[in-house]
């Protein structure tokens, strides 16, 4: 890594949480329509890219890699079906699966005329089913699903981490990570 690269670009924003206890209401075809009262919350965006050599799946949860793609027109439906299809043995080959399944493209523009689920997101959010099942250090230390999992929200589930772990999960490095 050459000295230009080592320079951390941390940058500190603002991310717009939902208040908690209010339910999120979000009509992506119709956005006057939403119901997302913000609670607004500094955080700092690190820059792990000097690190990124020491980052690992089992460890982090993610990596950083540089894998180039030949796929240009990302509009086209079958550029981007091959890109799927990159990405998919990009994946198989770092996790080492012996089959990965993506749920497909999501291409988000501001572009005049676009709507639904293709603009950009409207705030920070999880998207989530009846069911979580939360990792830390490699390791499943929470699976809550069904009805119990239905009365819950993200603050919920990081105390329940506290809970599990015994330690508050308060640093936005983790957070974001």
């Amino acid at each position: 890594m050459n000295e230009a690269e080592e320079i951390v670009c941390d940058v500190r924003t603002t991310m717009k949480y939902v208040v908690r206890g209010e339910k999120a209401t979000f009509h992506p075809g119709a956005r006057e329509k939403s119901y997302w009262p913000v609670d607004e919350h500094p955080v700092t965006v690190h820059d792990v890219r000097p690190i990124r050599d020491s980052l690992a799946f089992d460890r982090n949860g993610f990596v950083l890699v540089d894998e180039p793609t030949d796929v240009t027109a990302f509009t086209d439906q079958d550029e981007l079906a091959r890109y799927c299809r990159q990405t998919e043995a990009l994946v198989q080959r770092l996790t080492g699966a012996d089959k990965v399944v993506s749920f497909g493209p999501m291409l988000r523009t501001n572009a005049t005329g676009a709507h639904g689920h293709n603009q950009p997101a409207h705030g920070a959010h999880v998207d989530y089913g009846a069911r979580t099942v939360m990792l830390h250090e490699g390791r499943v230390i929470l699976d809550v699903k069904g009805e119990e999992r239905a009365g819950m929200d993200v603050p919920d589930l990081l105390h329940m981490f506290e809970k599990t772990r015994g330690e508050k999960l308060d640093d936005d490095k983790l957070l974001l990570g």
